[in-house]
């Protein structure tokens, strides 16, 4: 049995017990640390891991599969885990020695981010000078690490801090940043994507990663580590590691709507609701739709791994038609939690009922900007018809 193989079935024996906390690390705000520390004990942190530290450089669609395993259970863990090692890639396109700074210390260190460019990085002597406040930073309860997006001023040049000449991301450890909460919500609630701060912290250039690289898939690590996926565009297939826990969460309501309506009876009567052809249709709806979700992303990620494989960077056209499917495989998950959800019926509504949160997390869950049809589907219209997108998220 591969190692890819072996650690899918070892995340499907945690399904049942992610599931069974869900209810409970909702209320909490936060993931059980046990479930964290079983999940970095199936090897999952070292998929994307360069094998210089350990890692086993797997395939990204098995990365994606695994975490959509683990949503299925409790989508709030598998996008924990989606984004975590999302940044766990992440880290190995930074410079060697910012990777040395954090997997020489501990190999299954776990790492938080926030991409928004909500900080200002001041040039100094040796680096930066970074301040500001982030929010959305997902699992910030376990990580020892974070990614902070910034806007890079001199200050010997230009005080304003608009007429910034660089964008990129830090890498700063948890010492230097304080988590300040604001993570009270009615979705994705045990995320624990609480907010940052930081008042002012000296970050050697070593942990700075300019976002230009980094987007063009010519990053510090793509020229350290061999493997294809290190050579990929940031925002290529990155934004599919928050879509596969949704994926998870519609096939986990799939299989909790088909088991709830199996013995499940009209009111006043012994009609078995299972018997209903509307009932049916709307489980093979559902499914067809989930189905569509994974042909899209596997056909994706596979040609776009095909073509940096042949030693070719992916062309703006192909680069647009991930994003496209960022933004419509999200708007299908959505349509399909409608779908079963509509059905469910009052029963559905009961906070026990493991329907509702599935539901309520996929609807929060695809407001994502990376996954929001209203930015992706535009930007792939605009270059359909031989126009700049007017906003160059891709």
């Amino acid at each position: 049995m591969s190692i890819a193989e072996q650690i899918k079935n070892d995340l499907q024996s945690l399904v049942p017990i992610l599931k069974e906390r869900a209810a409970e690390a909702e209320k909490l705000e936060r993931i059980h640390d046990e479930s964290i520390e079983a999940i970095i004990d199936t090897g999952f942190l070292k998929v994307l891991q360069p094998s210089a530290f350990g890692g086993y450089e797997l395939e990204f669609g098995d990365f994606l599969e695994m975490v959509s395993i683990i949503g299925k259970g409790c989508a709030s863990t598998g996008w924990v885990a989606g984004t975590a090692g999302s940044q766990s890639w992440f880290l190995s396109l930074m410079s060697e020695q910012a990777q040395k700074d954090v997997w020489e210390d501990d190999p299954d260190a776990l790492l938080t981010s926030s991409w928004a460019p909500d900080g200002i990085a001041t040039i100094v002597s040796g680096g930066y000078e970074l301040t500001g406040n982030w929010r959305f930073c997902s699992g910030s309860d376990f990580a020892a690490w974070s990614v902070f997006g910034a806007n890079v001023i001199d200050q010997k040049n230009d005080k304003d801090s608009n007429n910034f000449f660089d964008r990129g991301y830090f890498l700063v450890p948890n010492t230097d940043y304080e988590i300040t909460g604001g993570w009270n919500v009615s979705s994705l609630a045990a995320t624990g994507s609480h907010n940052a701060e930081i008042k002012k912290s000296f970050i050697p250039q070593h942990r700075f990663a300019s976002a230009e690289g980094l987007v063009n898939g010519t990053s510090p690590g793509s020229k350290i580590h061999s493997a294809a996926i290190y050579k990929m565009p940031l925002l290529a297939c990155s934004p599919f590691a928050i879509i596969a826990p949704l994926v998870g969460a519609a096939e986990g309501m799939l299989d909790d709507f088909i088991e709830n309506m199996r013995d499940r009876t009209t009111s006043g009567s012994d009609n078995n609701i299972a018997n209903e052809p509307i009932i049916q249709e709307h489980a093979a709806r559902a499914a067809a739709i989930i189905d569509a979700v994974k042909l899209i992303i596997a056909r994706d990620v596979a040609e776009a791994m095909e073509t940096i494989n042949t030693g070719k960077t992916l062309s703006k056209k192909q680069r647009l038609q991930l994003r496209r499917s960022h933004g419509f495989t999200a708007r299908l998950l959505s349509e399909a939690a409608e779908i079963l959800f509509a059905a469910t019926g009052g029963k559905g509504l009961y906070l026990d009922n493991h329907l509702q949160r599935g539901f309520r997390d996929i609807k929060g869950g695809v407001n994502h900007i990376t996954s929001s049809w209203d930015i992706a589907g535009p930007m792939w219209g605009a270059h359909a018809f031989g126009l700049e997108p007017k906003i160059p998220m891709y």
